[in-house]
Parts: structure tokens; C-alpha cells; sequence
């Protein structure tokens, strides 16, 4: 799921919230994900012919092919796209369930929506793009199934306004007037029958509500993706809501939540009792701050939390989102692709990503600071993200600053280390998660005006009754529920709010 830049909250059933975002996959189940992305604010037209109609909506499809010399069937091989090394990204792993592999994206947009001709030009030539054989690379099935290539996609627009609301459910089973709707149209043939490779990419306007959860679009989030099944067919469905955010027009913040749901929909779009898709390995710890702040899907992973567009790209003359991948951050390289030419990544990690401590209880950990290329010191900021009402954690770093409101700051440069001293002071058992996030913020000047890129890395506290009623094993099981479907907002933690 994507979310929009000043939300906060994330749910993971493949949404993409003012801030968030979700996956994919291709075996007969019920539930799914979602993401977001957006768009440039060109003002091209469509390049999409005319082929007719189909129960009162007007179809067209483009003709356009695959700019790249990859096949059809696609091929998992991954070039490598950077430099360095040495980063201990969390795992994510592949659980069992079918890909999309040819992903087939069916546009849908309503009467009167002014950027459907942009919107089905971007949708109906995705799959077939330099950017996507960049992003999907590396992503394998079960038998060695490769996502690759899709068709040109098709573009319906509906001869009838959207209505006011429609409301959405990620439990299987769930009141859902969306999933009604869609159903209607699919029995009508007003769109296009569904089949493994189908994702219906559907377009809502700006003054329509779609309500998921409980929880409003371009409020909660800006997209989704989930599924439902008619019969024996699972049908995948991303939720693309064309909410305004600042410092980017409103067809470039869709495009890029399109993006974002596309890709986490052909990898975990399809999820069963005991499969799932592409996601963050909950055997391995390391991942729970991760899911904690940013989701576990491969889109949600690379959303810039700090709205400083790092999180973006180009492609066609449209924005589309950077996008996790597998391959990159395995090797511990940039994981966010593609990566622009000569970008220097530079992080900062602690040497223990879980914390188990009762309130007024201190641990120490190391910092590790490094850059896959020659770059100057940069700032490195201790801080709490848990809750911006209440504090959980404060910090202070060995020859660093702490400032009134417990956040540590320390200049470092790629190969040093400092020792960062951590102390809960809330009991952060009724927290969203159930335990304190605290996160290392890297940027690249110690003037919040003039920092141009930021990275992060999270880690957990929890109390010692906590963790032992969860067991950690308990905890992951928790966390791997996957009711993804909120994705991370754009700007979410400014930078005029770190405390520099």
C-alpha cells in the first residue's frame, strides 16, 4: 500500500497510503496487498488507438512493445546495478505462491476524469518498459518462474461518473461495495475477463472516498492492491486513488502509486493459508523495524519517508517509484532500483535491531556508518518514531549531542562506529505495534534546510513481558499477518521535525 507524505499510519494489505504500500502472487486465495506510486506532470496525450467498445465503455489498448531485449517469459538474471557493498539489509523471501509473470494491466477510469488519457497511456505500456525489466528482475517463482514482460494493457473508460464512496474489506469474506462493483462489471463484460496475469489497475477521482478498513483514501493512504475469487479464478485488483500532494502534481503522485501497486501486486498479489509472495522474512528479527515503519512489500520498502524524492524515477517522460530489489540488497548494495547515475548511498546501522528492556532500563549498541563511494561526513540522528504524541525511547550518543527532546546527533564518516546508549522511559505495550521504534536518520548535511538525501535504519525496544509473551517467534508470527494493505506517505518525517 502507498500512503501519502504526512501520514503516519501503515497496515500491509497492499495498500499504498499517504505514506505506505503491498505484494503479490497467482494461487486461488482471498486475500492481498497494495502499494502506490505517481506520475510526472507531463502533458502528453495518450498514444492508445481506439478498438472499439465494450458494454458502454470505450477500450483501447496500446501497440506499443518491450524496450528492452528481455523475452516475453522474462529472465531473473540481474545486472549489477551498484557499487560497494556491506550493508545488512532485512531479508525478503519468497514464500510459495504464484507470481504474476506477464503481468496484463486493465486500466479503468470513470467519465469525466481529466488524466485518464495520461493514466491509461502509463498503465498500458508499464509492463513493457526499460523501467520495469529494471525493477521485476530477480524476482522468481515456484519452478523457476521469472516475472517479466507483460502485453500491452488495456484501457476502459466507464461511460458513468464514479460514485461518492465505496467502501473495502482485507479480510476475506468482508462487507465490500468495491469488490461488488467489480464483480458487476467482469459478469457484464464491461471489462475485460480475468485471467492468472490480469491486474485491474482502477482509477478513482479525487472527490471519490474509498474506505478500506475503516480507514479513508488520500487520508489513510493513496492505493492499494488485494484480490477476491469469482469461482476458481482469483482476481487481483489494485486500488489507485489520485490524491494531490504537495510538491508534485496530482498525475505524477498517481503514476507513481501505480508503480508502486503494480509491481507488489505481480509479487505478492496473491496469498493462500500457508503461501505468500514476495515479503520481509519474519524468521529473521532484523526485519520487525522495518515492518514496523515502512511495510514489507518491495514497493513499500523504497518509499522516501522524508519527501526529498529519492524514492522516484523517470520513465517515458512519467514518475514511477524505486522499487526494492532482492538481488541488490542481498549483496548489500544501493537496494532501491534503478539507481541514478553516480548517487552515493550512505547509511548507518546499529549492531542489534531488537532491544528487550523494562522502563528506565539503558543498553548500549554500536553505530556503523557507511558509504559505497567517497563522500564527506554526514549527520547521524538517534530518534524516536513510535508515536509523535508520546515518547518511548531517548538517546545519547559517545561524543555526540542530545537535545530536550532525547534525540542523539553525531557527525560520522563511512568506516567509523559510535556508541549509541538507548533507554525506554514509557512502557510501549499499547503502542500501534506493541513496542518502541527507534531509528539511526542519516542525512547529508546537519542544516535540516540544506539536506538533499537521507537514508534510515530502524530497530525495536520492548519489555522484557512483552517479549516473553510473544517470544519473538510469536511476535513474528504476529507481524507476518500481512493484512498489508496501507503503504508509507511521502514526507512522512520531515526534515524540519529531526531536531538537527
Amino acid at each position: 500500500m502507498r500512503v501519502s507524505p504526512s501520514l503516519a499510519t501503515f497496515t500491509y494489505l497492499g495498500l499504498i497510503v499517504a505514506g505506505a504500500a503491498c505484494g503479490s502472487s497467482s494461487t486461488k486465495a482471498t486475500s492481498g496487498g497494495a502499494g502506490g506510486g505517481t506520475s510526472s506532470s507531463t502533458t502528453s496525450t495518450s498514444s492508445s488507438s481506439s478498438s472499439g467498445s465494450t458494454g458502454g465503455a470505450s477500450t483501447s489498448s496500446t501497440s506499443s512493445t518491450s524496450t528492452t531485449g528481455a523475452s516475453s517469459s522474462g529472465s531473473c538474471d540481474v545486472a549489477d546495478a551498484g557499487i560497494g557493498g556491506g550493508f545488512p539489509f532485512p531479508v525478503v523471501s519468497y514464500s510459495g505462491a504464484p507470481l504474476i509473470d506477464q503481468p496484463k494491466v486493465i486500466s479503468i477510469s470513470f467519465k469525466g476524469d481529466n488524466l485518464a488519457p495520461q493514466l491509461d497511456q502509463f498503465g498500458d505500456a508499464l509492463t513493457g518498459t526499460a523501467y520495469w525489466n529494471t525493477v521485476r528482475a530477480g524476482f522468481s517463482g515456484a519452478g523457476g518462474t521469472c516475472i517479466g514482460d507483460g502485453p500491452p494493457g488495456t484501457s476502459i473508460v466507464l461511460p458513468t461518473a464514479a460514485a461518492a464512496s465505496y467502501t473495502d474489506s482485507s479480510m476475506p469474506g468482508g462487507a465490500s461495495s468495491l469488490k461488488t462493483w467489480l464483480t458487476g462489471l467482469i459478469t457484464a463484460k464491461t471489462v475485460p475477463a480475468p485471467d492468472d496475469n490480469t491486474i485491474y489497475a482502477i482509477y478513482f477521482p479525487t472527490a471519490t472516498t474509498v474506505t478500506l478498513d475503516g480507514s479513508a483514501s488520500c487520508q489513510a493512504f493513496d492505493g492499494y492492491h488485494d484480490g477476491m475469487l469469482m469461482g476458481t479464478q482469483q482476481v487481483v485488483y489494485a486500488v489507485i486513488n489520485e490524491c494531490t500532494q504537495q510538491g508534485i502534481t496530482t498525475l505524477q503522485n498517481t503514476t507513481i502509486t501505480t508503480s508502486h501497486e503494480v509491481i507488489e501486486a505481480a509479487t505478492d498479489g496473491i496469498q493462500t493459508q500457508t503461501t505468500g509472495g514476495y515479503y520481509l522474512d519474519f524468521n529473521d528479527e532484523n526485519v520487525l523495524g522495518w515492518n514496523d515503519i515502512q511495510g514489507g512489500e518491495v514497493g513499500d520498502l523504497c518509499v522516501d519517508p522524508f519527501g526529498l524524492a529519492l524514492d522516484e524515477t523517470t520513465e517515458n517522460g512519467f514518475t514511477a517509484q524505486r522499487i526494492w530489489s532482492v538481488p541488490q540488497a542481498a549483496a548489500g548494495k544501493n537496494p532501491c532500483v534503478p539507481v541514478p547515475a553516480g548517487e552515493v548511498y550512505f547509511n548507518a546501522w546499529p549492531s542489534a535491531t531488537v532491544l528487550v528492556m523494562d522502563v528506565g532500563q539503558s543498553q548500549t549498541i554500536t553505530i556503523n556508518a557507511l558509504s559505497d563511494a567517497a563522500m564527506p561526513a554526514w549527520t547521524v540522528l538517534a530518534q524516536d518514531w513510535t508515536d509523535p504524541n508520546t515518547t518511548y525511547l531517548t538517546f545519547s550518543i559517545v561524543g555526540g549531542q542530545t537535545d530536550d527532546a532525547g534525540t542523539a546527533q553525531l557527525s560520522m564518516a563511512s568506516g567509523a562506529t559510535a556508541q549509541l546508549t538507548v533507554t525506554l522511559i514509557a512502557d510501549p505495550g499499547n503502542s500501534a505495534n506493541g513496542e518502541a521504534d527507534g531509528v539511526l536518520v542519516s542525512a547529508n548535511n546537519a542544516d535540516p534546510n540544506k539536506v538533499t538525501a537521507a537514508h534510515f535504519w530502524p530497530f525495536i525496544a520492548l519489555t522484557t513481558a512483552e517479549a516473553a509473551q510473544q517470544q519473538l517467534t510469536m511476535m513474528k508470527k504476529q507481524h507476518g499477518a500481512r493484512t498489508h494493505k496501507v503503504s508509507h506517505a511521502r514526507g512522512r518525517h520531515p526534515l524540519s521535525s529531526l531536531h538537527f
